[in-house]
């Protein structure tokens, strides 16, 4: 599971995944893999801005508007089929 930006000064979060999408399919030897990591977005985008980017065709599985919130994480985790459990709430 990977979480990234869409917005990173190097290197967007779409071309990230298309370079992880291309090792993972690959080998090293030429021969394709069925590798599947989720990587999901999390952005400052709006809801449609995020909807023009998360697309199958750009390789990402979802997409969160910042700030990401312990339930919104665990949502993620659930989709990608992750095993997680939130640390408990701290006495106030």
């Amino acid at each position: 599971m990977i979480l990234t930006d869409i917005n990173m000064p190097e290197m967007d979060g779409i071309e990230m995944t298309h370079l992880i999408r291309k090792h993972l399919h690959s080998d090293g030897h030429g021969h394709r893999v069925d590798s599947k990591c989720t990587i999901w977005a999390v952005t400052a985008m709006n809801e449609h801005e995020i909807e023009q980017e998360v697309d199958p065709v750009n390789g990402l599985d979802g997409a969160s508007i910042k700030p990401l919130h312990v339930e919104k994480l665990q949502m993620i985790l659930n989709h990608a089929k992750v095993s997680w459990v939130a640390p408990p709430k701290s006495p106030t």
